[in-house]
C-alpha cells in the first residue's frame, strides 16, 4: 500500500452544499429477480471526514495522503498514521468500501461535486386564465378563469428569483400572452438581465406589442408555440374555438421571419398521427429547427376524454417511423417526449427548477395544480423565496437526492403509473 495509488472499490459522490453540509453518496449497482437495482446510499458526514474520504481518489499514494494531513492540521506523521488507520478501519466497516491499490496515478471512482439548494431555473405561472379549451390541459384552464398575479406580486417574485441566482425564467399560464400586464412583465425581466426569458404560448392573443418586444430582445427571449394541427377541422375540434388556427400560423411566421429563438410543439394524438410529416415540414420551412411532439398525459382535461385522445401502441410504432423519416430528410433532432422524462437527481424539481403557481406557491411538481398530491412547499406572497428555501432546505436537500425512478426495478414493478414515471 505504501507506494501504490489508492482508490475505492465503488463511485462514491462527495456532494458539498453552499450551507456546509457535505454528503457520501455510494453508488451501488445489483441484479434481483431478473430486475435492475440502482441503487445509492446518501450520509451526512463532517468535513474531516469527507476530506480524507475525497483523498482516495487514485492520484495519491497511502504515504502522500498522511504527509498532506499531517502538514494541514500540524501533527507528526506518526500520530497521523495512527490516526488515519484507524479511521480507514472504522471507515470500512460502516459503509461497506474497500480501498484498492494501481500501480499509476489516474483518478478513479470518485467525483466531487458543488450542490446548491437555490433554484437556476424558475417557472412562473402568471395566470389561470386561457383563451382556448384545448383537450389534453393538464391544468383544465379556460377563459372563464380570472386568476393572475399582480404586476407588483411578479416584480417582487422576480427580483427575489434574481438575488438567488436564478438565470432562467419561465412564464406560464394558462395562457401567459393574455395577462393584461404581460408586456411590464417582460420589460422588467429583461431590465433585470436574467440569461434566459421563456414565454409559454399558444400564439394565438399574442399582441403585436408583444411580438415587437420578443423581436428587439430575441438574444434573450425564447418563445414556445403550440401547433396542433394545419387542419382548421381538426384545431376547432382540439382546441374548441373556431377560426383561430390562420391567426395563429400567422404570427408562427412573423417571429419566424424575425430570427427569434422559438420551439414549436405538437400533442399527437390518434387523430393527427397523419399530420405529422406535414408539421414538420412547415415547420422546417420556416427556418424553425426546434421542434416537438408528444402524447396526450392522463391528466387534467385529458382524463375525461375518450380513447380518441390516446396513441395506440401501433400509433407508437407509426411515428417512429415517421420521425426516422423527418429526421433523415431534415438532418434534424425531431424528439417525442413520452410523457414527463426525468433526467436528474430529485426528477429536476425545486432544485434546480422551481414553480410558481399564480397564487404564490412554490410547488415541487410544475404539472401538478395540487389536484393529485400537496406539493406546496411555501408561498412567495407571504415568504421571501430565499426565505423558503432555507427554512425547507433539510427536505429539499432529501428530496435532490431522490434516485430517478427506473422501470424495471424492484420498487416500480407493481406499479402501473411506472411508464409514465420512469425512464
Amino acid at each position: 500500500m505504501v507506494n501504490k495509488y489508492l482508490y475505492w472499490n465503488k463511485d462514491l459522490e462527495i456532494r458539498k452544499y453552499e450551507t456546509g453540509r457535505s454528503l457520501l453518496a455510494i453508488k451501488n449497482n445489483y441484479k434481483n429477480e431478473g430486475l435492475s437495482k440502482y441503487n445509492i446510499q446518501t450520509y451526512k458526514l463532517n468535513n474531516n471526514t469527507i476530506e480524507i474520504i475525497g483523498m482516495i481518489d487514485g492520484t495519491k499514494t497511502y504515504e502522500e495522503i498522511i504527509y498532506l494531513l499531517s502538514t494541514k492540521h500540524n501533527e507528526s506523521i506518526k500520530k497521523t498514521r495512527e490516526k488515519l488507520s484507524m479511521f480507514l478501519n472504522k471507515i470500512t466497516n460502516l459503509y461497506g468500501i474497500k480501498i484498492n491499490e494501481q500501480e499509476s496515478t489516474q483518478k478513479i471512482n470518485m467525483n466531487i461535486v458543488q450542490k446548491y439548494i437555490y433554484p437556476h431555473i424558475a417557472s412562473v405561472e402568471i395566470t389561470h386564465k386561457c383563451n382556448v379549451k384545448c383537450m389534453h390541459c393538464f391544468g383544465n384552464f379556460s377563459c372563464i378563469e380570472n386568476n393572475c398575479i399582480t404586476l407588483e406580486h411578479i416584480k417582487v417574485v422576480l427580483n427575489d428569483l434574481k438575488n438567488i441566482g436564478v438565470k432562467k425564467i419561465e412564464f406560464t399560464g394558462g395562457e401567459s400572452a393574455i395577462h393584461t400586464k404581460i408586456k411590464e412583465i417582460l420589460l422588467h425581466a429583461i431590465k433585470l438581465d436574467f440569461e434566459n426569458i421563456s414565454l409559454l404560448v399558444n400564439g394565438i392573443g399574442i399582441s403585436d406589442e408583444v411580438v415587437d418586444i420578443i423581436i428587439k430582445n430575441s438574444s434573450k427571449i425564447h418563445t414556445k408555440v403550440d401547433l396542433h394541427s394545419l387542419d382548421n377541422e381538426y384545431f376547432t375540434w382540439f382546441s374548441k374555438i373556431p377560426n383561430i388556427l390562420d391567426k395563429l400560423k400567422s404570427n408562427i411566421v412573423k417571429l419566424a421571419k424575425s430570427n427569434v429563438k422559438m420551439k414549436v410543439e405538437t400533442i399527437v394524438t390518434r387523430k393527427n398521427v397523419h399530420e405529422i410529416e406535414n408539421l414538420a415540414a412547415w415547420v422546417h420551412s420556416l427556418g424553425i429547427r426546434d421542434y416537438v411532439i408528444r402524447p396526450a398525459t392522463f391528466m387534467g382535461r385529458a382524463e375525461s376524454y375518450d380513447s380518441e385522445l390516446y396513441l395506440t401502441l401501433q400509433d407508437f410504432k407509426c411515428i417512429n417511423d415517421i420521425l426516422v423519416k423527418i429526421n433523415k430528410k431534415y438532418k434534424s433532432n425531431i424528439s417525442f417526449m413520452e410523457g414527463r422524462r426525468f433526467r436528474s437527481k430529485g426528477f429536476g424539481f425545486l432544485t434546480p427548477h422551481v414553480e410558481i403557481s399564480y397564487n404564490g406557491d412554490i410547488n415541487i411538481c410544475t404539472i401538478d395544480k395540487i389536484d393529485y398530491f400537496n406539493s406546496r412547499i411555501g408561498n412567495i406572497f407571504e415568504k421571501g423565496v430565499k426565505d423558503i428555501y432555507h427554512e425547507k432546505s433539510e427536505y429539499i436537500k432529501d428530496f435532490l437526492n431522490l434516485g430517478d425512478p427506473i422501470f424495471k426495478s424492484l420498487e416500480t414493478k407493481d406499479c402501473e403509473q411506472r411508464s409514465f414515471y420512469s425512464n
